[in-house]
C-alpha cells in the first residue's frame, strides 16, 4: 500500500445521462454473488447510443487501507468519487471462506458468465439488424431483407432458449448477414458515386 488500478466501462442503454457506480468485494464473477461496499451515481453524460461512452473507473486504496473509487467520463470530464470505509472487516477465516467457495463454484460461474456475454451479443446482433433493416434499400441481389429478418427471429428464439451457444452460432450467423448487407451498401453507394449520381436511401452506411 498505497495501490491503484482503473478500468474503462460504458453504458447499457440508449441516451443514458448518468450511471451507477457500485463496489463489490469478493471473488465471484457476478456481482449478486459479492459483498457490496457501496454506491454512488456519475451524472451528466452526454445522450449517446449504448456503448459510445467511456467511463473511467480508478480504485485507490490509501496507506491506512481506505479505498477511494471514481468514475469520471472521459467525454464531458465529469467526475465523481466515493469513498468506501467497511463497517465491518473481514476476518482471515472470512476471507478463506469467500476464496474457497469462488474455487469451487468456478465451473459453474463460467457457465453462467457465458451465457450473459452471449445474451449480449445476441442483444447487440438484434439491435444492429433492426438499425439497418430501418435504413432500407442497399441489398444485394442475392440477399432479401427476410433474410435478416428470419436470421433476427432465430437468434429471439435461441435467447428465449437460454442456452449459450445456440445463442452464440446464431448471433454468428445474423452478423455475417449484416456483414454481407453492408458490403452491398458501400458497393452500391460507390456505384452510384462513379456514375455521378446521388446514392439512394440506404446506400450510404
Amino acid at each position: 500500500l498505497p495501490a491503484s488500478a482503473s478500468r474503462l466501462f460504458t453504458s447499457a442503454a440508449d441516451n443514458q445521462t448518468s450511471v451507477d457506480i457500485h463496489i463489490l468485494q469478493g471473488d465471484r464473477a457476478l456481482a449478486q454473488d459479492n459483498i457490496s461496499l457501496g454506491r454512488f451515481q456519475l451524472q451528466g453524460l452526454p445522450p449517446l447510443a449504448r456503448g459510445r461512452a467511456r467511463i473511467e473507473v480508478a480504485f485507490d486504496v490509501d496507506g491506512d487501507g481506505i479505498l477511494h473509487v471514481s468514475a469520471e467520463d472521459q467525454l464531458t470530464e465529469n467526475r465523481e468519487r466515493g469513498r468506501v470505509v467497511p463497517a465491518q472487516g473481514l476476518s482471515s477465516e472470512d476471507i478463506q471462506r469467500l476464496l474457497t467457495e469462488a474455487e469451487a463454484r468456478a465451473e459453474e460461474d463460467r457457465r453462467e458468465q457465458e451465457r450473459v456475454e452471449a445474451r449480449i451479443e445476441a442483444d447487440n446482433a438484434i439491435r444492429a439488424a433492426e438499425m439497418l433493416m430501418g435504413e432500407g434499400g442497399g441489398f444485394p441481389e442475392r440477399m432479401s431483407a427476410g433474410e435478416i429478418v428470419m436470421a433476427v427471429r432465430s437468434v429471439k428464439e435461441a435467447l428465449a432458449c437460454g442456452q449459450a451457444e445456440e445463442m452464440r452460432q446464431c448471433s454468428r450467423q445474423l452478423k455475417e448477414l449484416l456483414h454481407q448487407r453492408a458490403k452491398g451498401i458501400t458497393a452500391a453507394s460507390e456505384e452510384a458515386l462513379s456514375d455521378g449520381r446521388d446514392p439512394v436511401p440506404g446506400e450510404a452506411i
